[in-house]
């Protein structure tokens, strides 16, 4: 499970960095949802995957 959540935590650094990109050079709204989602996504997961490997350490 730690590779998972190093993959994850990866995945939401990327999108971040497309986020900040995108705000420079002025994308267009609805390509900034998309990011902004998939970010939000990103960290359900996280938080999910976190909570799954303690339940399965117990």
């Amino acid at each position: 499970m730690k590779s998972s959540v190093g993959i994850i935590v990866l995945g939401i650094v990327s999108l971040v960095i497309a986020l900040v990109v995108e705000i420079v050079i002025g994308a267009r709204g609805d390509v900034l949802w998309v990011c902004v989602v998939a970010i939000w996504l990103g960290l359900v997961g996280l938080l999910y995957t976190i909570r799954h490997e303690r339940h399965q350490k117990k």
